[in-house]
């Protein structure tokens, strides 16, 4: 880009998923944030050929901020949420199918929408 976009180089965002409990989906959410990718390259990262989305968001910085509702994750030994922090990430991104989820929020973050409403 020629010029620098006046609104901040960190996205935040909330991606709300379900984790299947016994036949039913439970809904859960985390609050996140990592560096804005300029569009040129995040395509040419998105055009990298084995990069998966977990990769992605960890070279953008990727962390967690705070859960949006009830936390997934327990500490196995008290029961107690586990805090919203690094580890907790960590074990986010080795769930299956919940980069790909972290992922397609971010990239409605990083980029522009349509404004909705008056």
């Amino acid at each position: 880009m020629r010029y620098k976009l006046i609104v901040s180089d960190e996205v935040e965002y909330t991606s709300r998923f379900t984790l299947n409990d016994g036949g039913a989906d439970r809904v859960f959410g985390a609050r996140v944030r990592a560096r804005r990718c300029p569009g040129d390259d995040l395509d040419a990262k998105l055009k990298t050929q084995g990069l998966l989305a977990r990769d992605l968001l960890i070279a953008q910085g990727l962390t967690l901020q705070a859960w949006d509702g009830d936390a997934p994750l327990v500490d196995p030994q008290t029961g107690a949420p586990a805090p919203a922090d690094a580890d907790a990430m960590a074990d986010l991104l080795a769930l299956p199918g919940l980069p790909n989820v972290l992922l397609t929020d971010y990239l409605s973050a990083n980029g522009a929408r349509a404004k909705q409403g008056n």
